[in-house]
């Protein structure tokens, strides 16, 4: 249930990212939760000696692109970013439903 909810905010922080969506109290509780949950998946990862780990890089790379995006949207970076949330949260999706 909560990775199903999680893969659902990357989603919808991927759609946001691609459609330029400009709502504002939207933008900033995404950049939020994207933020911390990188945040916690980076720091739990390294605590267990796993420095390679994808799915918390693209949520920095989200997080990044979302406080970039509060300046311009005329930015590749955020189109990228914001592709590569939506097909990690798809994944991810995907992933959920198959448990």
């Amino acid at each position: 249930m909560i990775l199903t909810f999680l893969s659902s905010l990357d989603v919808l922080a991927g759609l946001v990212l691609i459609f330029k969506i400009e709502w504002l109290p939207l933008r900033v509780v995404l950049t939020l939760f994207i933020f911390l949950k990188a945040l916690f998946s980076l720091l739990s990862s390294l605590s267990h000696n796993n420095y390679l780990d994808w799915m918390g890089a693209i949520d920095m790379a989200t997080a990044i692109a979302f406080m970039i995006s509060f300046v311009s949207y005329e930015n590749s970076f955020v189109h990228t970013a914001g592709m590569l949330a939506l097909l990690k949260g798809l994944y991810s999706l995907i992933l959920s439903r198959g448990m």
